[in-house]
């Protein structure tokens, strides 16, 4: 729901369309979805190697998806600005490759419900990353969904904790 919130109509960044959030929501439930069947799933045993097959077929879906779809006809790679090329290389760097690796070894290491929560916390991370590199505005709706978002995860971390620490036996 405080995802949902941060990306109200009308109240949006950019005036962003609400599909294309629409379809963020969707990515951070199946990517719930995808840390749950990881304890059920066999993936290999070195972090590295899982987080290389799992980025290589993603980015080979979405690559050919883009292409389908017509973007590489909107592509002119001699057009980017330096500033977009290091933004590019950070997000494939520290977004995609150190990010994800420590998402699939948190997988291996750590309560799926807890990994999970990450998906959710990321708008909220975001929200307040653009304030401060970008100057973005943040408004009252969006710091109500990222409060929202937060306590949630925060509920969520507590339940599993007294799970994880409990008696074994409820009687």
């Amino acid at each position: 729901m405080g995802v949902a919130i941060l990306v109200l109509p009308g109240d949006r960044s950019g005036d962003a369309p609400l599909g294309w959030l629409a379809v963020l929501l969707v990515a951070a439930i199946f990517t719930a979805i995808g840390a749950f069947a990881s304890d059920r799933l066999r993936l290999p045993d070195d972090t590295l190697v899982s987080t290389a097959l799992e980025m290589f077929c993603a980015g080979g879906l979405l690559t050919l998806i883009a292409l389908v779809a017509g973007e590489s006809a909107q592509l002119d790679a001699l057009e980017l600005s330096s500033r977009s090329a290091i933004a590019f290389a950070y997000l494939v760097v520290i977004g995609s490759v150190v990010a994800y690796s420590a998402f699939v070894w948190l997988l291996a290491n750590a309560s799926a419900s807890t990994v999970a929560t990450y998906a959710y916390v990321n708008p909220a991370v975001a929200l307040i990353l653009g304030w401060a590199v970008l100057s973005e505005e943040i408004t009252p709706a969006m710091l109500a969904g990222a409060f929202i978002v937060l306590a949630s995860v925060a509920v969520a971390m507590r339940r599993q904790e007294g799970r994880d620490h409990g008696p074994i036996d409820r009687v």
